[in-house]
């Protein structure tokens, strides 16, 4: 070796004991910040497939719960409820085991590699370089690449305890609810072909006027008692219309001092019970002022079979067993709307839907809520860009998607039954929204009130103002309450000055229109190929939903009519101001 190399080459001290100490400590590091790499690096992967693994929300028993109330004697489906409720639980037991052993391995690896990097660095260099600038270009790499490695360890070391704290704190309750049951029960709804033959919510079980029934009567006389087979009296005020499930008619109604639910016997009449909505936790003693045009009780209720559910202008929204018993009840929230509430509610599976909208738009107050109808837990609830509502919302299938449209200014947004994300919106809605939407052969009619009527294809994505999913639009005769009825062909609608008007579906060219002459706040009921029509002032007209106008039948009731009718059995129900009435033939009874 040369002079001059021993002259460059750089000068240590020779190692002692303490300085032997210090290079073990630093090998120790290496191998803890190593160790600490690899336990981060699969706390990653482990949290990635964690998040990709749960559906959110557990939507994969969602749906099969809901295949199960259309076919609820399918044991396989039950099956597969079960088994995907253990896998669900399994794989959550098993990430919170690996995240807690995660944990201790990288709490013990972190607290080796930093006190290994105190012992090696912080108390005197194990080399004791005279001139730096002799260093070799290996020792300057060496130095380098093991502080590049000390940094890269120190942050992937602080990932992997955020993501245990994630992985604690983030998952979904549904799931730790699931972690916690054994075998959480399977409640059986009644299937999808029962609920189509009751009448359960506003407008009927498709929420657009129409019935499987064909058979009701064409002629009656609340007076003379002709197929009249009861009536009996309200003992209150409400606008809601009455719903229907088997032997027993539902009703609600209210005033400032007390708001009821009352269930009647639907083969004669009888009041089965009626049952006080009061003192929903939370709600305050004296309730809001509301007016006299909307009142208390304008909400149609609700069942999903086994409950029957109503809410108030006092915003107390409650569910009742078929014995008039409250199964359970909330207040939700201080009511801020100008006219009262009057969105009536529906069900959808184990879901209860409330559209709550209500101030202006930049007050941001409006939702939509899924109400679990067990127990009234929120499922999910999203927030909507829009002002007060009193349309009712309504669920369709489009192309295998469950959709739930609502209408308020200015926005019809579609969301997703399942979980409440947007699907779609429509920006061009004005007025004050009453009219609810209805859904045929692909076709979505929603109304802008007094203003247009809009054809929309759901099928859209996004904002679809102004694409071709908006079918078409007309300005025609355009009703400010009541709802149309849509078919196949053609789309009718009533305006509240009693104009009936037959549209094409297709392209929405005015066919006929008619004028009754008489007010109208009922909506217009489809029986068969007949459309049933009931004035303000008791006049019930009865015409042919076909491309010319038809009259079949036009008669009086000495009543007074805002609800709309109902009908189970090819019997109308009839809610008038003073009484509620059943008529059928008794003709094709007696002959039975």
């Amino acid at each position: 070796m040369s002079e001059e190399s021993i002259q460059n080459k750089p000068e240590c001290v020779n190692v002692n004991p303490q300085q032997l100490r210090q290079q073990i400590a630093l090998n120790v590091a290496y191998i803890a910040g190593l160790f600490c790499l690899l336990v981060a690096i699969t706390l990653f992967i482990s949290h990635l497939r964690f998040k990709e693994y749960y559906p959110l929300d557990a939507k994969g028993i969602i749906e099969l719960k809901q295949k199960l109330v259309q076919n609820p004697k399918d044991e396989s489906l039950k099956v597969q409820i079960r088994k995907l409720d253990l896998e669900l639980r399994t794989e959550h037991e098993r990430h919170i085991r690996f995240v807690k052993t995660g944990k201790v391995l990288l709490i013990i690896g972190a607290v080796v590699f930093v006190s290994s990097i105190q012992v090696a660095f912080w108390r005197r260099k194990l080399c004791v370089i005279k001139n730096k600038n002799q260093m070799s270009s290996a020792d300057k790499k060496f130095y380098q690449s093991a502080g590049a490695v000390i940094l890269v360890v120190i942050c992937l070391t602080s990932v992997g305890f955020i993501i245990i704290r994630n992985s604690q704190t983030n998952i979904p309750n549904n799931l730790q609810t699931l972690a916690k049951a054994s075998s959480p029960p399977i409640e059986v709804l009644p299937s999808y072909k029962e609920y189509t033959q009751q009448w359960p919510r506003f407008r009927g079980p498709f929420g657009d006027g129409t019935t499987v029934y064909t058979n009701a009567p064409i002629k009656w006389d609340s007076e003379s008692g002709l197929n009249l087979i009861w009536k009996t009296e309200v003992p209150s005020n409400g606008f809601n219309s009455p719903i229907v499930w088997n032997d027993k008619v539902f009703l609600s109604a209210g005033t400032a001092q007390k708001r009821e639910v009352y269930c009647y016997n639907a083969s004669d009449g009888k009041l089965l019970w009626q049952t006080a909505i009061e003192n929903a936790p939370g709600s305050p003693p004296k309730p809001p002022d509301v007016p006299d045009y909307t009142g208390f009780a304008a909400a149609t209720m609700a069942t999903d079979g086994k409950r029957a559910f109503a809410i108030f202008a006092t915003y107390d929204l409650a569910a009742l067993s078929f014995d008039g018993k409250i199964v359970w009840a909330k207040y939700m929230g201080e009511p801020k709307n100008p006219h009262g509430h009057a969105t009536s509610l529906l069900t959808y599976s184990n879901m209860l839907i409330l559209q709550l909208d209500q101030g202006e738009v930049e007050d941001k107050l409006s939702k939509l809520y899924a109400f679990d109808v067990a127990n009234g837990k929120v499922i999910w609830q999203t927030p909507r860009p829009v002002s007060s509502s009193w349309a009712t919302p309504l669920v369709f299938d489009s192309g295998g998607t469950m959709q739930v449209i609502t209408i308020s200014v200015p926005y019809a947004i579609s969301y997703s039954i399942t979980n409440g994300a947007e699907l779609w919106r429509y920006e061009g809605i004005g007025g004050e929204v009453v009219c609810s939407p209805v859904y045929s052969n692909g076709r979505l009619i929603i109304i802008s009130p007094s203003d247009k009527i809009i054809a929309i294809d759901p099928q859209g994505r996004g904002d679809i103002t102004k694409t071709k999913y908006v079918l078409w639009t007309s300005d025609e005769n355009v009703p400010d309450v009541t709802s149309p009825i849509a078919t196949k062909d053609y789309v009718f609608t009533i305006t509240t000055m009693g104009i009936l008007t037959c549209f094409n579906a297709a392209d929405g060219k005015k066919i006929w229109d008619h004028d009754f002459g008489t007010d109208f706040h009922s909506s217009p009921l489809l029986i068969g190929d007949k459309i049933y029509l009931i004035g303000q002032k008791g006049n019930v007209y009865i015409v042919k939903a076909e491309n010319k106008y038809e009259e079949i039948a036009s008669f009086k009731m000495n009543d007074k009519f805002h609800a709309s009718p109902a009908i189970l059995n090819d019997r109308l129900y009839l809610r008038g101001e003073q009484f509620l009435y059943c008529i059928g033939n008794k003709v094709a009874m007696a002959s039975k």
